[in-house]
């Protein structure tokens, strides 16, 4: 197996206990070389299935392109971290779920830089922006730096900070939370919204766009 794709631990217990009944008497006879001989190749042929499916990552790649095809709105999240302070970042993952109740989702990656905060937040707030905030929504994709300044943020359910400008907000309370692969995927339960009727800002293919 390369070096870069760890071993399945299920294959090296296999192999370990297989070699390790091939020495068990210090003196393999021929029957049991040609036993273990067998098993070996049958593990290789394990070992080779398991490498070759494998997504690659021009797969990934590929995949993600794929997926772009897909055009999205554009939206921010809010919400107040462990020491009450504002957090936000960009979001295209936002979805609506259900009218009765009324419930959305989105999805955070857990390698975020604020993820933690997100999933023991009580509350939050997806901001959908309109065509003309591009420039804020590339300043909530970005990790570090101070996201709010010169923002004024209003308060809103559970002191949830509020952006001022957007094409609709949804605030929410945190309903479920369900294992994503390499995100969790987040359903909040709208307590209330706002449309102010703008149009949204689109991400088609990588690149921002309008409607």
């Amino acid at each position: 197996i390369p070096s870069e794709m760890p071993m399945p631990t299920w294959i090296w217990i296999d192999i370990q206990n297989r070699v390790q009944e091939f020495h068990l008497d210090g003196k393999p006879k021929s029957n049991q070389e040609l036993d273990f001989r067998g098993e070996l190749r049958k593990t290789n042929l394990e070992i080779e299935f398991y490498i070759k499916n494998q997504p690659s990552s021009n797969n990934s790649k590929e995949l993600r392109n794929a997926l772009g095809s897909f055009a999205t709105g554009v939206t921010i999240v809010t919400a107040l971290d462990t020491d009450q302070n504002p957090i936000g970042m960009t979001v295209n993952s936002f979805n609506s779920v259900s009218l009765t109740p009324p419930l959305i989702l989105w999805s955070i990656s857990r390698d975020s830089n604020c993820f933690d905060d997100f999933i023991k937040a009580e509350t939050f707030a997806v901001h959908v922006l309109n065509h003309g905030q591009e420039d804020l929504s590339n300043r909530f994709a970005e990790s570090g730096g101070d996201k709010f300044l010169g923002l004024s943020l209003e308060s809103g359910s559970n002191n949830t900070p509020i952006l001022p400008d957007f094409s609709a907000c949804f605030e929410c309370k945190t309903e479920h939370q369900y294992d994503g692969g390499d995100h969790i995927i987040l359903v909040g339960r709208v307590i209330s919204f706002e449309d102010r009727g703008t149009d949204p800002l689109v991400f088609y293919r990588g690149q921002y766009t309008r409607i």
